[in-house]
């Protein structure tokens, strides 16, 4: 998306939520977007939820980071050891 489809992205499920209460899920790798929506963030990796929380604790997490960075502590062999 462009910035500035971004932003009304951002504005109408803002309205969404104000609106109808209802919880919304967004898949996205804008992590611009992902700040300003997220409460709570959830990431997946290989199919599983590796971390979740806040938006500042889940982009310290040290798989998320690695997981985005290509580190192989991060592959699915590894998340079956206990990191996920």
């Amino acid at each position: 998306m462009t910035r500035a489809e971004s932003e009304a992205t951002v504005l109408l499920i803002r309205r969404l939520q104000e609106a109808t209460g209802a919880a919304v899920v967004v898949i996205e790798h804008d992590m611009t977007v992902v700040e300003i929506l997220a409460a709570p963030v959830a990431v997946m990796m290989a199919g599983r939820i590796v971390a979740q929380g806040g938006y500042a604790e889940v982009r310290r997490d040290p798989v998320v980071r690695n997981g985005y960075f290509g580190d192989p502590a991060a592959t699915p062999a590894a998340l079956a050891a206990g990191h996920g």
